[in-house]
């Protein structure tokens, strides 16, 4: 059995329906990810924001989590701030709907 205490800014984004993916793509940020859309489920899976800084990371944690928002079922948007390299632009596509920064 897994447990995960969402930190106080992760869990006050989850409440507006936003997922930050900032830093490198791992188990953890994978885990991050399932308990947020657990959360997100059970509270009507409603429009949510996926918002991304990346270099990258674990292709395996990050194909989970492409694989997570793409079995979501509400509306998914993405935005990259600052820049998405490697799997994090795979993990963009997952989004419905993609946006950029001017300079990202």
């Amino acid at each position: 059995m897994w447990s995960y205490d969402l930190k106080p800014v992760q869990a006050k984004l989850l409440d507006q329906g936003i997922i930050d993916l900032s830093g490198n793509f791992d188990d953890d940020m994978a885990t991050y990810v399932r308990v947020a859309l657990i959360h997100l489920a059970v509270a009507g899976s409603p429009k949510i924001e996926i918002r991304i800084t990346s270099n990258g990371g674990g292709i395996t944690p990050g194909l989970d989590i492409y694989d997570m928002l793409i079995k979501y079922p509400g509306r998914t948007n993405g935005l990259v701030i600052g820049h998405a390299g490697s799997i994090a632009t795979v993990v963009l596509q997952s989004c419905g709907h993609r946006w950029c920064l001017a300079n990202s």
